[in-house]
């Protein structure tokens, strides 16, 4: 499916795309609002919940750090099969809606008309980057990864309105649609207690020596990463 051309830039005002995967949620979780901060203090998440799984304590203490009209909550259960998720599989990849239709209507079946308002009706082209996080986002692959055409297009549909998408990961197989991002980065963890490394490895970005927020083939340890965005 056509899409349009990829920009890489070192101005984290421009919108763009992100997503962290791998082992540790919670390393996850601490770079993704990390960069969401740089981009813009004020930070949308959105939490894909499952009753069944506890939250990691990293995780857990990072959403009581959000406002409460910054953070909402779906369950798994409210995607489980039925007629209605195709219609919320297709606010991702249909190509036959524009980036306002596709927004509104994902936010609306969600039940997320603030999110809406604020992403969308108080949107201006003056308005500064802001960033949306999609955390537990592996909670909802099994609904659009059959679909070949990936979610591109509400990557770039977001990105129309000065927002920037992050996407939190946590899984041992590498998202199938995880390139339909512009920044793909892997978090591993090596060793134990003392011997505990986590680093960070970016598989998909700018190309070296060229502009980019991150670049294919560098990599960090987690620490020196948060480090670096805290300048």
């Amino acid at each position: 499916m056509p899409t349009l051309p990829r920009v890489y830039d070192a101005n984290w005002q421009k919108p763009t795309s992100i997503c962290f995967w791998g082992d540790s949620v919670g390393d996850q979780c601490r770079l993704t609002l990390a960069v969401a901060r740089k981009i813009n203090p004020d930070v949308f998440w959105l939490q894909v919940e499952d009753p069944r799984e506890e939250l990691d304590t990293v995780e857990q203490s990072i959403l009581k750090q959000l406002p409460r009209d910054r953070l909402w909550s779906v369950t798994a259960p409210e995607f489980a099969p039925r007629p209605e998720v195709a219609q919320f599989a297709t606010w991702f990849y249909r190509s036959d809606l524009d980036a306002n239709a596709r927004l509104r209507g994902l936010a609306d079946y969600m039940r997320l008309p603030i999110l809406a308002r604020d992403l969308l009706d108080d949107w201006s082209p003056s308005n500064p980057t802001r960033t949306i996080v999609i955390g537990r986002a592996n909670r909802l692959a099994p609904f659009y990864e059959p679909e070949e055409r990936g979610i591109r297009p509400f990557v770039e549909a977001i990105n129309q309105y000065s927002t920037t998408p992050i996407f939190v990961f946590p899984s041992n197989r590498p998202p199938k649609n995880g390139r339909d991002a512009d920044y793909l980065l892997r978090v591993t963890v090596t060793g134990v207690g003392d011997l505990r490394k986590t680093k960070v490895h970016c598989e998909l970005g700018a190309s070296p020596g060229t502009p980019g927020l991150f670049h294919s083939g560098r990599s960090w340890e987690v620490d020196s990463l948060l480090a670096e965005l805290a300048h």
